[in-house]
Protein backbone atom coordinates (compact mmCIF):
# COMPACT_ATOMS: atom_id res chain seq x y z
CA UNK A 1 0.00 0.00 0.00
CA UNK A 2 0.96 3.53 -0.64
CA UNK A 3 3.06 5.27 2.71
CA UNK A 4 4.86 8.56 3.29
CA UNK A 5 8.39 7.92 2.26
CA UNK A 6 9.48 8.90 5.68
CA UNK A 7 7.38 5.76 7.22
CA UNK A 8 9.27 3.98 4.21
CA UNK A 9 13.12 5.26 5.40
CA UNK A 10 12.52 4.71 9.13
CA UNK A 11 11.43 1.10 8.45
CA UNK A 12 14.63 0.86 5.78
CA UNK A 13 16.86 1.72 8.77
CA UNK A 14 15.04 -0.59 11.07
CA UNK A 15 15.60 -3.66 8.68
CA UNK A 16 19.29 -2.69 8.08
CA UNK A 17 20.18 -2.02 11.02
CA UNK A 18 18.70 -4.10 13.66
CA UNK A 19 17.01 -1.04 15.60
CA UNK A 20 15.12 2.37 15.01
CA UNK A 21 17.63 5.55 15.11
CA UNK A 22 16.11 8.83 14.16
CA UNK A 23 19.88 10.30 13.49
CA UNK A 24 20.00 7.51 10.56
CA UNK A 25 16.52 8.18 9.22
CA UNK A 26 16.95 11.88 9.03
CA UNK A 27 20.06 11.46 7.25
CA UNK A 28 18.94 8.53 4.71
CA UNK A 29 15.69 10.92 4.24
CA UNK A 30 17.46 14.09 3.82
CA UNK A 31 20.15 12.11 1.51
CA UNK A 32 16.94 10.87 -0.20
CA UNK A 33 15.16 13.55 -1.24
CA UNK A 34 18.36 16.13 -1.49
CA UNK A 35 21.33 14.32 -2.69
CA UNK A 36 22.45 14.66 -6.08
CA UNK A 37 21.64 11.94 -8.75
CA UNK A 38 24.36 10.26 -11.07
CA UNK A 39 23.25 8.50 -14.11
CA UNK A 40 24.96 6.67 -17.37
CA UNK A 41 25.47 9.22 -19.96
CA UNK A 42 25.91 8.07 -23.49
CA UNK A 43 27.38 11.22 -25.44
CA UNK A 44 30.01 12.75 -25.34
CA UNK A 45 29.87 14.98 -22.18
CA UNK A 46 29.14 13.65 -18.62
CA UNK A 47 28.30 17.08 -17.55
CA UNK A 48 27.14 19.57 -20.52
CA UNK A 49 29.90 22.40 -20.90
CA UNK A 50 29.53 25.65 -20.66
CA UNK A 51 26.55 27.12 -18.21
CA UNK A 52 23.97 24.47 -17.24
CA UNK A 53 20.91 24.34 -19.11
CA UNK A 54 17.46 26.42 -19.02
CA UNK A 55 14.82 24.30 -17.98
CA UNK A 56 16.25 21.45 -15.99
CA UNK A 57 15.73 22.98 -12.63
CA UNK A 58 19.15 22.45 -11.78
CA UNK A 59 20.63 24.17 -8.27
CA UNK A 60 24.27 25.42 -8.99
CA UNK A 61 27.23 23.46 -8.29
CA UNK A 62 27.84 25.91 -5.10
CA UNK A 63 24.70 24.65 -3.53
CA UNK A 64 25.34 21.34 -4.33
CA UNK A 65 28.47 21.62 -2.62
CA UNK A 66 27.11 23.35 0.48
CA UNK A 67 24.10 20.34 0.45
CA UNK A 68 26.86 18.19 0.62
CA UNK A 69 28.69 19.55 3.81
CA UNK A 70 25.76 19.73 5.66
CA UNK A 71 25.16 15.62 5.32
CA UNK A 72 28.48 15.25 5.73
CA UNK A 73 28.49 16.84 9.01
CA UNK A 74 25.26 14.14 9.54
CA UNK A 75 26.69 11.09 9.14
CA UNK A 76 30.18 12.60 10.44
CA UNK A 77 28.06 12.79 13.89
CA UNK A 78 27.14 8.96 13.60
CA UNK A 79 28.87 6.66 16.27
CA UNK A 80 30.60 3.65 14.32
CA UNK A 81 30.33 4.61 10.87
CA UNK A 82 33.90 3.45 9.63
CA UNK A 83 32.89 0.00 11.36
CA UNK A 84 29.59 -0.68 9.57
CA UNK A 85 29.91 -1.43 5.65
CA UNK A 86 26.86 1.00 4.88
CA UNK A 87 28.00 3.85 6.87
CA UNK A 88 31.30 3.72 5.76
CA UNK A 89 29.78 3.19 1.80
CA UNK A 90 27.57 6.70 2.60
CA UNK A 91 30.24 8.56 4.06
CA UNK A 92 32.94 8.08 1.50
CA UNK A 93 30.28 8.50 -1.56
CA UNK A 94 29.41 12.07 0.05
CA UNK A 95 33.26 12.99 0.15
CA UNK A 96 32.87 11.58 -3.38
CA UNK A 97 30.13 13.90 -4.29
CA UNK A 98 32.26 17.21 -2.00
CA UNK A 99 35.23 16.29 -4.55
CA UNK A 100 33.07 15.96 -7.47
CA UNK A 101 31.17 19.63 -6.77
CA UNK A 102 34.66 21.06 -6.02
CA UNK A 103 36.45 19.84 -9.30
CA UNK A 104 32.98 20.68 -11.25
CA UNK A 105 33.59 23.99 -9.87
CA UNK A 106 37.20 25.04 -10.76
CA UNK A 107 36.55 23.78 -14.27
CA UNK A 108 33.57 25.87 -14.85
CA UNK A 109 35.27 28.72 -13.59
CA UNK A 110 38.70 28.13 -15.76
CA UNK A 111 36.03 26.68 -19.26
CA UNK A 112 34.92 30.63 -18.56
CA UNK A 113 38.10 32.17 -18.46
CA UNK A 114 39.92 30.34 -21.16
CA UNK A 115 36.77 31.44 -23.47
CA UNK A 116 37.58 35.23 -22.67
CA UNK A 117 40.88 34.59 -23.53
CA UNK A 118 42.29 34.63 -19.66
CA UNK A 119 44.37 31.96 -20.13
CA UNK A 120 46.97 32.46 -17.14
CA UNK A 121 44.28 32.98 -14.87
CA UNK A 122 42.40 29.67 -16.30
CA UNK A 123 45.65 27.61 -15.68
CA UNK A 124 46.01 28.94 -11.99
CA UNK A 125 42.36 27.49 -10.92
CA UNK A 126 42.79 24.50 -12.82
CA UNK A 127 45.61 23.24 -11.41
CA UNK A 128 44.10 22.91 -8.20
CA UNK A 129 41.49 20.12 -10.01
CA UNK A 130 42.04 16.97 -9.11
CA UNK A 131 39.70 14.81 -10.77
CA UNK A 132 41.61 11.17 -11.10
CA UNK A 133 41.41 11.72 -7.06
CA UNK A 134 37.69 12.29 -7.12
CA UNK A 135 36.89 8.89 -9.72
CA UNK A 136 39.14 7.27 -7.14
CA UNK A 137 36.78 8.51 -4.28
CA UNK A 138 34.15 6.89 -6.09
CA UNK A 139 35.98 3.80 -6.54
CA UNK A 140 36.46 3.42 -2.73
CA UNK A 141 33.02 4.00 -1.89
CA UNK A 142 31.45 1.22 -3.86
CA UNK A 143 34.25 -1.39 -2.62
CA UNK A 144 32.37 -0.92 1.07
CA UNK A 145 29.04 -2.60 -0.92
CA UNK A 146 30.80 -4.19 -4.68
CA UNK A 147 30.14 -2.95 -7.63
CA UNK A 148 27.11 -3.67 -9.83
CA UNK A 149 27.27 -3.81 -13.57
CA UNK A 150 26.10 -0.35 -13.46
CA UNK A 151 28.42 1.07 -11.02
CA UNK A 152 31.00 -0.46 -12.89
CA UNK A 153 29.89 1.84 -15.99
CA UNK A 154 29.49 5.02 -13.60
CA UNK A 155 33.45 4.51 -13.35
CA UNK A 156 33.94 4.16 -17.12
CA UNK A 157 32.07 6.84 -18.15
CA UNK A 158 33.24 9.51 -15.32
CA UNK A 159 36.90 8.57 -16.76
CA UNK A 160 35.66 9.14 -20.81
CA UNK A 161 33.20 12.06 -20.59
CA UNK A 162 34.48 13.90 -17.34
CA UNK A 163 37.90 13.64 -17.14
CA UNK A 164 38.54 13.45 -20.82
CA UNK A 165 37.00 17.06 -20.59
CA UNK A 166 39.46 18.41 -17.83
CA UNK A 167 42.07 16.40 -20.66
CA UNK A 168 40.88 18.63 -23.40
CA UNK A 169 40.45 22.06 -21.36
CA UNK A 170 44.41 21.40 -20.18
CA UNK A 171 45.47 21.36 -23.99
CA UNK A 172 43.13 24.35 -24.88
CA UNK A 173 45.53 26.18 -22.32
CA UNK A 174 48.42 24.51 -23.63
CA UNK A 175 48.93 22.51 -20.00
CA UNK A 176 49.29 18.87 -21.52
CA UNK A 177 50.43 17.43 -24.41
CA UNK A 178 47.91 16.50 -27.97
CA UNK A 179 48.24 12.95 -28.90
CA UNK A 180 46.21 11.49 -31.50
CA UNK A 181 46.79 8.26 -32.80
CA UNK A 182 45.86 6.48 -36.38
CA UNK A 183 43.68 3.23 -34.83
CA UNK A 184 40.03 1.54 -34.86
CA UNK A 185 37.08 3.55 -33.30
CA UNK A 186 34.14 1.99 -31.09
CA UNK A 187 30.66 3.55 -31.73
CA UNK A 188 26.94 3.12 -30.28
CA UNK A 189 24.81 2.77 -32.96
CA UNK A 190 22.12 2.62 -31.15
CA UNK A 191 22.94 5.24 -28.45
CA UNK A 192 19.78 8.43 -29.10
CA UNK A 193 23.34 10.88 -28.30
CA UNK A 194 26.53 8.42 -29.06
CA UNK A 195 28.97 9.85 -28.32
CA UNK A 196 31.94 10.36 -31.02
CA UNK A 197 35.31 9.78 -28.85
CA UNK A 198 37.57 6.48 -28.86
CA UNK A 199 40.71 6.45 -26.69
CA UNK A 200 43.85 5.19 -25.97
CA UNK A 201 45.42 5.20 -22.65
CA UNK A 202 49.56 3.53 -22.96
CA UNK A 203 51.70 2.20 -20.47
CA UNK A 204 52.43 5.67 -19.07
CA UNK A 205 48.90 6.82 -18.62
CA UNK A 206 49.01 8.82 -21.86
CA UNK A 207 45.72 9.77 -23.27
CA UNK A 208 45.57 9.40 -27.13
CA UNK A 209 42.60 9.92 -29.56
CA UNK A 210 41.70 7.76 -31.75
CA UNK A 211 40.94 8.63 -35.72
CA UNK A 212 40.19 5.81 -38.09
CA UNK A 213 37.89 5.52 -41.03
CA UNK A 214 34.94 6.83 -39.33
CA UNK A 215 36.80 9.99 -38.57
CA UNK A 216 38.71 10.39 -41.77
CA UNK A 217 36.75 9.06 -44.62
CA UNK A 218 38.94 9.94 -47.42
CA UNK A 219 42.18 8.23 -45.93
CA UNK A 220 43.19 4.44 -45.65
CA UNK A 221 44.01 2.55 -42.81
CA UNK A 222 45.74 -0.59 -42.09
CA UNK A 223 46.03 -3.15 -39.24
CA UNK A 224 48.20 -6.06 -39.27
CA UNK A 225 47.89 -7.96 -36.31
CA UNK A 226 46.94 -4.71 -33.62
CA UNK A 227 49.79 -3.12 -35.55
CA UNK A 228 47.78 0.12 -37.20
CA UNK A 229 48.60 2.77 -38.97
CA UNK A 230 47.60 5.80 -41.61
CA UNK A 231 48.44 4.77 -45.24
CA UNK A 232 49.80 8.11 -46.73
CA UNK A 233 48.35 8.95 -50.24
CA UNK A 234 49.25 12.02 -52.15
CA UNK A 235 49.06 14.01 -48.52
CA UNK A 236 48.10 14.16 -45.08
CA UNK A 237 46.44 17.68 -44.10
CA UNK A 238 45.79 17.34 -40.95
CA UNK A 239 44.65 19.57 -38.02
CA UNK A 240 46.43 20.88 -35.20
CA UNK A 241 43.95 20.74 -32.40
CA UNK A 242 42.86 19.21 -29.08
CA UNK A 243 41.66 16.37 -29.00
CA UNK A 244 37.94 17.66 -29.24
CA UNK A 245 38.99 19.92 -32.19
CA UNK A 246 39.47 22.72 -30.25
CA UNK A 247 41.87 25.66 -31.08
CA UNK A 248 45.09 25.19 -29.71
CA UNK A 249 46.72 28.75 -27.98
CA UNK A 250 49.23 30.18 -29.68
CA UNK A 251 53.29 29.31 -28.45
CA UNK A 252 55.77 27.11 -29.55
CA UNK A 253 55.01 23.71 -30.50
CA UNK A 254 57.53 20.30 -30.48
CA UNK A 255 55.12 18.33 -33.62
CA UNK A 256 56.02 14.53 -33.32
CA UNK A 257 55.20 11.93 -36.86
CA UNK A 258 55.20 8.46 -35.47
CA UNK A 259 56.03 6.14 -38.44
CA UNK A 260 54.91 2.66 -38.26
CA UNK A 261 57.99 -0.53 -38.02
CA UNK A 262 61.25 0.23 -39.44
CA UNK A 263 60.47 1.99 -42.85
CA UNK A 264 63.22 3.49 -44.86
CA UNK A 265 62.19 7.57 -45.19
CA UNK A 266 64.75 9.91 -45.46
CA UNK A 267 62.49 12.58 -45.90
CA UNK A 268 59.41 14.21 -45.20
CA UNK A 269 58.12 17.47 -46.26
CA UNK A 270 55.67 19.09 -43.69
CA UNK A 271 53.73 22.80 -44.70
CA UNK A 272 51.96 24.56 -41.78
CA UNK A 273 48.96 26.24 -43.71
CA UNK A 274 46.72 29.07 -41.84
CA UNK A 275 44.01 31.36 -43.28
CA UNK A 276 46.88 34.19 -44.33
CA UNK A 277 50.01 31.26 -45.40
CA UNK A 278 51.90 28.66 -45.90
CA UNK A 279 55.41 28.02 -44.81
CA UNK A 280 57.79 25.07 -45.21
CA UNK A 281 58.44 23.40 -41.85
CA UNK A 282 62.23 21.71 -41.47
CA UNK A 283 61.62 18.57 -40.05
CA UNK A 284 64.07 15.91 -38.54
CA UNK A 285 64.56 12.04 -38.15
CA UNK A 286 63.51 11.35 -34.61
CA UNK A 287 63.03 7.84 -32.62
CA UNK A 288 60.00 7.33 -33.53
CA UNK A 289 59.95 9.21 -37.12
CA UNK A 290 60.40 12.89 -37.57
CA UNK A 291 59.89 15.88 -35.11
CA UNK A 292 59.71 19.51 -36.07
CA UNK A 293 59.65 22.77 -34.79
CA UNK A 294 56.16 25.08 -35.48
CA UNK A 295 55.28 28.35 -34.42
CA UNK A 296 51.71 28.47 -33.67
CA UNK A 297 49.61 31.39 -34.13
CA UNK A 298 46.36 30.87 -35.54
CA UNK A 299 44.38 27.88 -36.55
CA UNK A 300 46.65 25.67 -38.40
CA UNK A 301 46.95 22.74 -40.63
CA UNK A 302 49.59 20.40 -41.18
CA UNK A 303 50.47 18.79 -44.59
CA UNK A 304 52.91 15.97 -45.02
CA UNK A 305 53.96 14.60 -47.84
CA UNK A 306 56.20 11.37 -48.87
CA UNK A 307 56.47 8.36 -50.52
CA UNK A 308 52.75 7.01 -51.00
CA UNK A 309 52.08 4.01 -48.87
CA UNK A 310 53.83 5.96 -45.74
CA UNK A 311 52.67 4.13 -42.55
CA UNK A 312 51.69 7.07 -40.10
CA UNK A 313 51.03 5.58 -36.27
CA UNK A 314 49.92 9.04 -34.38
CA UNK A 315 50.86 12.38 -34.30
CA UNK A 316 51.98 14.09 -31.01
CA UNK A 317 51.76 17.85 -30.38
CA UNK A 318 53.74 19.46 -26.93
CA UNK A 319 53.58 23.05 -26.16
CA UNK A 320 57.18 24.20 -25.25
Amino acid sequence: KNEPLKYTVDRYVTDLFGKQDDQLSDYYYTWLTAGPMFGRETSDHFIDLGKQKLGHGLESWEEMKEKTIQRLEQIRALPGIDENEMLAYQKQMEEFYLSFFKDQILFQDAFDLAAEGKTDEAIKILTNADPENTIQKYVQAIENIEFTAGEKAMVFSMNTRWLADFYNLEQRLGMRAVRFMFSPTQHDPLAQAPGHFTYFIDEESNWWRCLWEREMKEYQFVDEGGKTALVLGDKLVFPLVTIHRQPLPDGIYQLDINLSGDQDVEKLTLKQVDSEHEQTITSEKSENGFSAEIDLRKESLIEISAINGLKIEGIVLTKK
